[in-house]
Order: C-alpha cells, then sequence, then structure tokens
C-alpha cells in the first residue's frame, strides 16, 4: 500500500533510523559490505508498508543530505566568537556582542 502524500511521518522516518542504528544493518550500508544499495534500501523498505523502495530510497538521500548539512553547521568556529569569548562570557549574545573599544 503506497501513501499518495508526499509527507513522512515521523514513526515512517524513525524506522528509517532505527534500521540504520542496527550495526549489521549499518555494516550492510557501507562499501566493501557486498551488497547495493538497491538491496538495503529493499530491506528498509519492507519494515514501511505504506511507502515504496523509490520513496524509501528518496528519503533515505535527504536524510543523509541534511545530515551532512548539520555536520557542517556544527563544524564551524561559531561565527566570530573567539574561545575567549566562550570561555569568559564576554559576550551578551550572538546579536549583541559586547563592543570593544578599537580606538
Amino acid at each position: 500500500m503506497e501513501s499518495n502524500s508526499s509527507d513522512w511521518s515521523k514513526s515512517e522516518i524513525e524506522l528509517i533510523v532505527r534500521w540504520l542504528e542496527d550495526p549489521i544493518q549499518l555494516r550492510r550500508t557501507q562499501k566493501g559490505s557486498g551488497e547495493t544499495k538497491k538491496h538495503w534500501i529493499s530491506a528498509i523498505a519492507s519494515t514501511i508498508s505504506s511507502r515504496s523502495e523509490a520513496q524509501v530510497g528518496y528519503k533515505f538521500d535527504n536524510l543523509k543530505k541534511s545530515y551532512r548539512e548539520a555536520l557542517k553547521l556544527a563544524d564551524q568556529s561559531g561565527w566570530g566568537l573567539g574561545e575567549e569569548d566562550l570561555v569568559n562570557r564576554n559576550i551578551l549574545s550572538l546579536r549583541g556582542r559586547k563592543r570593544t573599544k578599537l580606538c
């Protein structure tokens, strides 16, 4: 039974994440495992009866893209804040930084 709605429910997304959290299943997705993406997407899709393999594949790719974007954001330096600002709390907020006298 395929869903006509393009919106994914939280429980459907959690099924994908839970599948990937299993170390044995995650190993199947890694290079050198001997399994193709089509095989493990099919395995994930078999746990979500309301979605087709193609829908699960697209959702997996979108989740992976979002994950990578989140990693990039988390790896950023802090939008101009220095270590001293963070440790000594020399800022009021990201928008209202304490001003330092330049002259």
